[in-house]
């Protein structure tokens, strides 16, 4: 099993530099491989942080993946989980903005509330 860690980071945004070390540090520190990749699926890393990406990558990723994790939340629409349902793949995203209209829960995917997870089809978190 790996988790592919993709797109949204831009070297000038320090928010993004910040972020990317540290959930690098986070993957490190819970005994997880880590790696920073060009290629998608192209490690052992168990934790790969591809940081910009093709849309030929993108879809590999979508065809390689069990489920998508769509992180950002109050998102006012997201099409990364249009893609991800279009390909069959479940959607795990934050109970709010877009995902809420377009993801439905159980079905295609699942809507947690923020700061929660969903462990075995049921909620557990904050």
């Amino acid at each position: 099993m790996k988790l592919v860690v993709a797109g949204g980071y831009d070297e000038a945004v320090t928010e993004n530099v910040e972020y990317h070390s540290e959930l690098k540090r986070l993957a490190t520190d819970a005994g997880l491989s880590v790696a920073d990749v060009d290629e998608p699926f192209s490690s052992d890393a168990q934790v790969e942080f591809l940081r910009s990406f093709s849309d030929q990558q993108k879809s590999t990723m979508l065809e390689g993946a069990l489920a998508v994790l769509y992180t950002p939340p109050n998102e006012h629409f997201g099409i990364v989980p249009l893609e991800a349902m279009e390909g069959g793949r479940p959607v795990l995203a934050d109970r709010s903005g877009g995902p809420c209209e377009t993801v439905r829960h159980g079905v295609t995917g699942y809507l947690v509330p923020s700061g929660g997870v969903v462990v075995e089809g049921a909620y557990a978190g904050g």
